[in-house]
């Protein structure tokens, strides 16, 4: 049995040394690893931030990485995610909350640039 430490940047779970995606952290894991995943895992104790995917594609889709969560626990990995790699800068700011995508959207963003007049 393996227990999910913590998220990697893709938001996958990660628990020794093995990668499992759609893991929370605190989830207590089954399955067969094969070059350090488990493909196929069995969640023997689920997180309390894991909720029922809004989305019956979700699994086989692919598209959102963190739809099995809480959107507070979303918040916050987004929140640490960035606080860590400021601090690996030596840099340090405030937050305020981050904003989630409401249920039945989607959770990714296309960003266009304007073109620069020459």
């Amino acid at each position: 049995m393996i227990t999910i430490e913590r998220l990697n940047t893709r938001g996958e779970g990660v628990g020794d040394g093995v990668i499992v995606a759609r893991a929370l952290p605190g989830e207590q894991i089954e399955g067969v690893a094969v070059e350090g995943r488990i493909a196929q895992p069995r969640i023997v104790t689920p997180s309390p931030q894991r909720i029922a995917a809004p989305c019956r594609h979700y699994k086989a889709c692919g598209g959102c990485a963190l739809m099995h969560a809480s959107d507070a626990f979303v918040g916050a990995w987004k929140t640490d995610f960035v606080r860590h790699a400021l601090a690996a800068q030596g840099l340090e700011t405030s937050f305020r909350p981050t904003l989630t995508s409401p249920p039945g959207s989607r959770r990714r963003a296309t960003l266009a640039g304007r073109r620069l007049k020459s």
